[in-house]
């Protein structure tokens, strides 16, 4: 897969995510760690959690900020409290303005129960 292929590669998969790619599905896209070190000293990649990187450029929404902490989390994060009222709408927060310009981010991990620990009756 030639250069062209990766760029636009890395480019639809982070249109897709706000903007944000995690390491490990750059690895699965084809990139070396030592190519991601390059795009990084290059300015293309931008760390922005644990293995995430902004694509193109540092700034991100609110959108790409929670995407970010979710990848960072892994594939069983959800968004929660705050921060999930935040993204789904709550009637009762219509109106109440932000104590801050960038709250915190509230991530939770859900593991489902094995059959073997799940409990019966």
């Amino acid at each position: 897969m030639g250069d062209q292929s990766f760029h636009s590669s890395v480019w639809a998969l982070a249109r897709r995510q706000h903007g944000v790619v995690a390491r490990e599905q750059l690895i699965d896209l084809g990139f070396t760690p030592k190519a991601i070190k390059h795009r990084v000293a290059k300015g293309r990649l931008h760390p922005v959690g644990r293995g995430v990187y902004a694509v193109g450029r540092p700034e991100l929404t609110q959108l790409g900020r929670w995407m970010a902490a979710l990848l960072a989390v892994g594939p069983e994060a959800v968004l929660s409290h705050r921060s999930a009222v935040a993204l789904w709408g709550s009637p009762s927060n219509e109106g109440t303005p932000s104590t801050s310009a960038s709250p915190p981010i509230f991530v939770a991990a859900v593991h489902a129960a094995s059959s073997s620990t799940a409990a019966t009756s």
